[in-house]
């Protein structure tokens, strides 16, 4: 296990799973470094500022520690020949420098990869080629880990679970999609906690870290009005029909210049996605502490207090 000698350096610390990780690793008496290209100082810390893209990571890592590597482009279309480039330089050229730095100073690596490695975006083909170069180092004497999450959501979190519960606050949103579609999800506070477990010295290899048994999109929905306390509507619309209407309303706002990601965040929500994360958890121990209705509780709460 994680020693207290042992420093975490935490890439991408200002997101939303990086402040999780960071107050659990602060809370055990850990001693952390923060970096992210957006500051926000967090208590307890040194947080510097970085550029994945640019960083001298050789001058960063030290021997023996645990480096967390959330910082990714992530949550948001490549439209562009040099988004496209940027998704491929964050995701997964940065990722092959910062490992050579850990295996040139003795340092773990924890990868934060993603489900959605099989998937055709250039977001999971860029994670995909990241993990091949982890493993590929691995056999040259890199100490790695690499932890696919499904769906994340909780406080400070900007992904389809906090826009859903956003909309259903404010009466914009009806249910979408059948009820029995699998769909796993994870708090982040238990999230973090699978990182630093995935921090143990021989672990290696990829896991899947997801809860057991997956739930359903009709149990997250029913947690999510729940948690706004809103009545849930006892009919849904189907995912066909949901799909068209997003697109049609996707090519009116075309006509006027505007864009939204509304077609495929209908399909981030409605597409069958349950993952086994037994093997994680017969590694590490690992077992999800925050349920669905507890979790959503706490986002909803946190939105509202947030205004966001």
């Amino acid at each position: 296990m994680m020693t207290q000698a042992r420093r975490g350096v935490v890439i991408g610390a200002a997101g939303a799973l990086g402040r999780s990780l960071v107050r659990f690793l602060v809370e055990r008496h850990q001693k952390v470094l923060g970096l992210d290209r957006d500051v926000a100082p967090i208590p307890g810390i040194r947080f510097d500022r970085c550029d994945i893209t640019t960083a001298r990571f050789a001058e960063i890592v030290e021997r023996d520690d645990v480096v967390y590597h959330l910082a990714a482009f992530v949550h948001r279309l490549p439209r562009t020949a040099e988004e496209v480039r940027e998704v491929h330089e964050v995701n997964h050229h940065a990722t092959v420098r910062l490992a050579q730095a850990c295996l040139a100073a003795g340092a773990t690596l924890v990868f934060v990869s993603t489900v959605a490695v099989s998937a055709d975006s250039e977001y999971g083909k860029s994670k995909a080629a990241a993990e091949d170069d982890l493993r590929r180092l691995g056999r040259e004497g890199l100490s790695f880990s690499i932890v696919r999450f499904p769906l994340l959501y909780g406080p400070h979190g900007h992904g389809n679970m906090e826009r859903m519960l956003t909309a259903i606050r404010t009466g914009r949103y009806w249910p979408v999609g059948d009820p029995a579609t699998p769909k796993s999800c994870l708090f982040l506070d238990d999230a973090a906690r699978a990182l630093t477990l995935a921090s143990q010295r021989g672990l290696g290899g990829t896991f899947v870290a997801a809860p057991d048994p997956v739930t359903t999109l009709g149990e997250i929905h029913a947690a999510a009005y729940a948690a706004a306390g809103r009545r849930l509507p006892g009919v849904t619309v189907p995912r066909g029909l949901a799909t068209r209407a997003a697109r049609a309303l996707q090519a009116g706002l075309g006509l006027v210049g505007r864009s939204t990601r509304l077609p495929d965040q209908v399909e981030t929500l409605t597409t069958p996605a349950g993952f086994d994360g037994a093997p994680f958890a017969r590694a590490t121990g690992f077992s999800p502490e925050v349920g669905l209705e507890e979790g959503m509780r706490r986002t909803a709460r946190w939105l509202e207090e947030h205004g966001a």
